[in-house]
């Protein structure tokens, strides 16, 4: 059995190659373990993969294969809803910066360098990796995709209502891939 959600065509999700570019996820976790809630995976090509890992030590962060953040980006516990946003720019040095709740954004540098951001697009998977190891345990409200380098107010206005922050800060043109329990595209709630 497969215990993730996968894209049919990654290759239409972010071009390969890109280097700036934007992740927002709404998530339960039920318990700590090491997990890879989502991942363009590049099958062990160094730095090409792209990832948001957390970790059994309670810390998250950006995996890159040897181009990580994860050991010690962000802080997380088991039974409370994250929020999180990962801004992935290699414009700066400081390239990977991270949002979670309402707490201040953390940017890092990732170990390999703004240079090796160059994102390998075979295959997407959400929950765990293709071969159902390091599964997600949990609940997720939403996931999104976007081809850019969010703003700081972009970023952080996340926390204050998912289900209308495509619509909320004009993202639509930016929006390639969106999993939700909601139309997050006209930022409603179902019926």
């Amino acid at each position: 059995d497969n215990w993730y959600l996968y894209a049919e065509d990654a290759t239409k999700l972010l071009d390969e190659g890109d280097d700036n570019y934007s992740y927002a996820v709404s998530i339960f976790p039920k318990s700590i373990h090491n997990t890879y809630l989502f991942i363009f995976n590049s099958f062990s090509v160094n730095d090409r993969n792209s990832a948001l890992y957390l970790r059994d030590t309670g810390y998250g962060g950006f995996v890159g294969w040897s181009n990580d953040t994860h050991t010690n980006h962000f802080t997380w516990m088991a039974n409370e809803r994250l929020n999180i946003v990962m801004r992935i720019d290699n414009s700066s040095s400081d390239n990977i910066t991270v949002w979670k709740n309402s707490d201040p954004s953390v940017t890092k540098t990732s170990s390999g360098g703004a240079n090796n951001l160059n994102l390998l697009n075979t295959e997407f998977t959400f929950g765990s990796r293709s071969n159902n190891s390091v599964p997600f345990n949990g609940t997720s409200n939403s996931l999104i995709i976007l081809d850019k380098s969010l703003s700081d107010v972009e970023a952080s206005s996340f926390n204050n209502n998912t289900t209308s922050w495509i619509y909320d800060n004009n993202l639509l043109e930016y929006t390639r891939g969106v999993y939700s329990l909601y139309n997050m595209m006209l930022g409603i709630e179902p019926e």
